[in-house]
């Protein structure tokens, strides 16, 4: 679970996880990154950008 929040400049169905939190910051213990994948991109690695489908609800 990643707790959120709303703020200007940001699209209301954008979801922004800035940094890299470890996994112990996470509730579950379950960081960001489970939800995408370490696989160097071709030809020959390099930055990856993720495009990740999640789900919000209020708490």
């Amino acid at each position: 679970m990643l707790h959120a929040r709303l703020f200007d400049g940001v699209q209301p169905t954008t979801v922004i996880v800035e940094s890299v939190w470890p996994n112990a910051a996470f509730e579950e213990g379950i960081g960001i990154n489970a939800l995408t994948s370490a696989d160097s991109p071709p030809p020959s690695g390099g930055a990856v950008f993720h495009d990740t489908a999640v789900w919000m609800r209020r708490a």
